[in-house]
């Protein structure tokens, strides 16, 4: 079963489902001042010092601003099911985190923390840590002064469905977190979540699988009937799956038989080449063996018997010295002057 900390992360970690709640929920004069034009970042909290990893933070994004391409606003979102005097330490370590991973030229970027709460009783702790310090006299205001870094508070419990969030996604999660609604709405927040399946299968699962575990179900048979869906769902997702993966396998054979055609197109390609040269060559052979023929008959015809030094010169001789030869048999009377 998933705990209310993990439950929390799961949600706040798909970027549209934190916008719509931070622009719901920070301070209006803050939410007035993010960029719609472009998109909220959710940074992977690996900058969290190792010794700092007890406090559990569980989700961390910078928010665009509109004053400047380079200017935002960290928000580091906390769960808590119970007012935790703590809070301020554990936030002031986010803080210094943020400050030291993210400071440039050695001014501080903004932060905002933002804690979501959801227990039974009412948080009564003062949003400024000025407001927990000891009371030491005179020198208590004077501390105070410098002490007063705030965080903004979603009191889920004491808000209404509606106001939980403007995305309809998120406001039904956020309605599962904040525990067991009631008759009026437990319907429509399981809808809603059920409507996520399948292509949010994980986050829809794991929020029935909180709803479960943390509401009271006596009343809800309705609930059955949402599982069933995320049975379904899952399903649906396999065979999606297998699709996918036949599809991949279709294309991945298809570009074998294509490198395939193309590797054998090359290697006919090739052969064809290496044909037409060997035909060149013997092309060229026959022709330079008929050429000595007619010389040696030309020759034969004028001076009856050659020797055989005669035959050897004339059958090893290039194009242009038979052609030259040729030429010469008509002008001379001895195979001397021919070759000479």
């Amino acid at each position: 079963m998933l705990s209310h900390d993990a439950f929390g992360k799961l949600i706040f970690r798909v970027p549209e489902y934190f916008a719509a709640f931070a622009g719901d929920h920070l301070p209006a004069a803050l939410a007035a001042e993010i960029d719609p034009d472009r998109p909220v970042e959710l940074l992977d909290g690996g900058f969290i010092d190792e010794s700092l990893r007890q406090y559990q933070c569980d989700v961390v994004y910078r928010i665009p601003l509109k004053s400047g391409a380079d200017h935002c606003c960290y928000v580091p979102i906390e769960n808590k099911s119970s007012p935790d005097p703590g809070i301020y330490a554990q936030l002031a370590h986010y803080r210094a985190a943020i400050w030291e991973h993210y400071a440039v030229n050695g001014r501080l970027p903004l932060v905002f923390p933002l804690v979501v709460y959801n227990g039974r009783r009412k948080w009564r702790l003062p949003l400024q840590a000025a407001e927990q310090l000891q009371d030491c006299g005179p020198a208590t205001a004077l501390v105070r002064e410098s002490a007063r870094l705030s965080h903004g508070l979603v009191d889920l419990p004491r808000l209404g469905f509606d106001a939980l969030c403007s995305n309809l996604e998120c406001r039904a999660l956020v309605g599962a977190l904040r525990g067991d609604p009631g008759p009026q709405e437990h319907r429509a927040v399981l809808s809603r979540i059920a409507e996520m399946l399948p292509d949010r299968y994980t986050l829809a699962k794991g929020a029935l699988s909180y709803v479960y575990s943390q509401w009271d179900w006596g009343a809800y048979p309705f609930f059955e009937e949402q599982v069933q869906r995320v049975r379904d769902a899952k399903g649906a997702r396999t065979m999606i799956t297998m699709a996918q993966v036949h599809q991949g396998e279709i294309e991945s054979m298809a570009q074998v038989h294509q490198g395939e055609i193309k590797s054998m197109a090359q290697v006919h390609q090739d052969e064809i080449e290496s044909m037409s040269q060997v035909h060149q060559q013997e092309i060229e052979e026959n022709a330079a063996e008929v050429r000595a023929e007619m010389v040696l008959n030309l020759m034969r015809h004028r001076h009856k018997d050659l020797p055989e030094w005669a035959v050897a010169r004339v059958t090893g001789a290039s194009a242009e010295e038979l052609n030259l030869w040729a030429e010469r048999m008509l002008d001379t009377e001895s195979l001397e002057d021919v070759f000479a």
